[in-house]
Formats: C-alpha cells, structure tokens, sequence
C-alpha cells in the first residue's frame, strides 16, 4: 500500500499501480467515494482484478463523519473515515444486495 507520502497520478498507470498494491493486500471492501465520474476507471479496474468495490455517497460520507464527530474535512481524514466506514460496514451496516454485488464480482 502506498505511504503515507506516497502520490500517485490519476492516470492509467497510477490506477494499475493502486490495483496492483490493493491486490496483494486481498482487502475484504474498498469503499470510495463517489467524484463526479473520477472514480469510475479506478472502480472498474479493481472490479475487474476481482476486488470488492463500494462506491459511496459524498454526503453519506460525511453524515457518517458527523455521527462519529469528525467535523474536519482533509484528503487524509476522509481516506481514515472511509476505512472505518468500511471496517463497520463488512459484514454489518451495508445493504445485503451491495454486499452481494462487491462478493459477487469478486468471484468473476
């Protein structure tokens, strides 16, 4: 996984190398943010490497922030509050039928 410093670029390589990292870390869910479309290569390629993908709302983001306190809004708090989203979420919170999309193209 990348350090804390690393940066990667919003391109075709920099996707691959995220897949490539995530792959080797066998996540149980990657949860992202929705970005006006942004998401979409970076979603379709972990996908299509068979990891589970779950693309969430902005504001369902934040109102989970708010219910856990988190006022602040940085690029490294919002990555902290989407791996708790996601660490509640597996096996709980999300919705049966999301839960079944992410496994099933897992298995694909």
């Amino acid at each position: 996984m990348p350090q804390e410093d690393d940066r990667l670029a919003h391109d075709w390589q920099g996707i691959e190398a995220v897949c490539q990292r995530l792959c080797d870390l066998e996540p149980a869910l990657i949860v992202m943010e929705a970005t006006g479309g942004l998401e979409v290569p970076l979603a379709t390629t972990l996908q299509a490497a068979g990891l589970p993908v779950a693309v969430v709302n902005p504001r369902q983001a934040r109102a989970f922030g708010r219910a856990s306190g988190q006022l602040a809004k940085t690029d490294r708090m919002d990555a902290r509050l989407l791996a708790r989203m996601a660490a509640r979420t597996v096996g709980g919170g999300l919705p049966a039928r999301l839960m079944q999309l992410a496994r099933s193209e897992k298995a694909t």
